[in-house]
Parts: structure tokens; C-alpha cells; sequence
């Protein structure tokens, strides 16, 4: 899940419900790169401390330093297989673009199309992690 889409109250319901029925075999990955159709979620609607806002519901939280280190993301899943009687909130800090140059960091490249150069820039990126 994105971290937009905790401005939903339906999300909010269903972190509630999670917790009461001991959903412990649950596990929720939040990407958090703050950013949200094109802009920074402060300027769309600030939630400071949703991952307070978890716990307060019971919710273990765990962090992953970067969202985009595998190895990081593969250990907040071996601590989150481990935790007895909550739901797992696996919180991700990521950065929007990441690794394509004219892209990272810059949210409004979120919902744009990409001019056919910006396609061929992003495709030989992908060649290489594949």
C-alpha cells in the first residue's frame, strides 16, 4: 500500500479490524516515499505519525531503512513471520523514481506519461535489474 492511500478511512477500519481478530499471519507493506498524485502528501493531506497510529491500533511495526535494498526488505519479512498475535505493518522508506535520474525524488513524475526518450531511459534501466 501506499502511504496516499492512508488518508482512506476504510484503511483505517481495516487496521482496526486486523488488530481485534489477531491477524497475525497478515503483513502490510507501506511504500512511503511521500508522495502522492504528483505531489507531496504534506501538501495533499499531512497524517504525521501513522506509524503511531498502527501501534496504537496493534499493530507491530517494523521499519525498513531503505525500500530498496532487498536484503533490508527480505529481513523486515523474517521479523515479520516471527511476531505472535499482531498484524505486521512492514513500513518502507523508498524514494519515488528511484534509480532513473530525471525522475528520483520528483513526485509529479507519479502519474505522467513519459516522452519516448524518458521511455527508453527508464526501459534500459529495468534491462539492467533484470
Amino acid at each position: 500500500m501506499g502511504d496516499g492511500e492512508l488518508q482512506n478511512g476504510q484503511v483505517w477500519e481495516a487496521a482496526l479490524a486486523c488488530a481485534h481478530y489477531n491477524l497475525s499471519n497478515l503483513v502490510l507493506f507501506i511504500d512511503n516515499n511521500k508522495a502522492q498524485s504528483g505531489e507531496l502528501i504534506s501538501s495533499v493531506m499531512n497524517i504525521p505519525s501513522i506509524q503511531d497510529k498502527f501501534e496504537a491500533f496493534g499493530w507491530n511495526v517494523i521499519q525498513v531503512v531503505d525500500g530498496h535494498n532487498f536484503d533490508q526488505i527480505l529481513d523486515g519479512v523474517s521479523r515479520a513471520v516471527t511476531s505472535v498475535r499482531k498484524p505486521v505493518c512492514v513500513w518502507c522508506h523508498t524514494v519515488c523514481g528511484k534509480g532513473v535520474d530525471f525522475a528520483e525524488g520528483k513526485p509529479s513524475y507519479q502519474r505522467s506519461v513519459l516522452s519516448e526518450g524518458e521511455m527508453l531511459v527508464v526501459t534500459s534501466k529495468l534491462k539492467e535489474v533484470l
